[in-house]
């Protein structure tokens, strides 16, 4: 006969990562991702993978604000090239 073993979630544990990163991510969406994360992992899984995924939330966050401010940067500096400029060509040409 095979013995399952009980698997016991750290609550507290759990709410402090879901309250170091209420920055990057608001409390609703972390319980939401953490959801979806033990639905699809399963509670063996899903806890790790959850913690992983927090972890990258800085990284991506701190990337996409970089890309928004050479953006902003390359628009006020007058740099920005389109990309089709043919059909700018012909909405513009009124």
């Amino acid at each position: 006969k095979l013995k399952m073993k009980k698997i016991y979630f750290d609550i507290p544990y759990i709410l402090y990562i879901l309250k170091r990163y209420t920055i990057y991510l608001s409390i609703r969406y972390a319980k939401m991702l953490l959801s979806y994360v033990l639905a699809r992992r399963g509670v063996k899984e899903g806890p790790s993978i959850f913690a992983r995924l927090l972890s990258i939330i800085d990284v991506v966050t701190k990337l996409t604000s970089w890309q928004k401010s050479q953006h902003i940067l390359i628009l006020a500096m007058g740099l920005y090239k389109s990309r089709v400029p043919f059909a700018e060509a012909i909405y513009h040409s009124q």
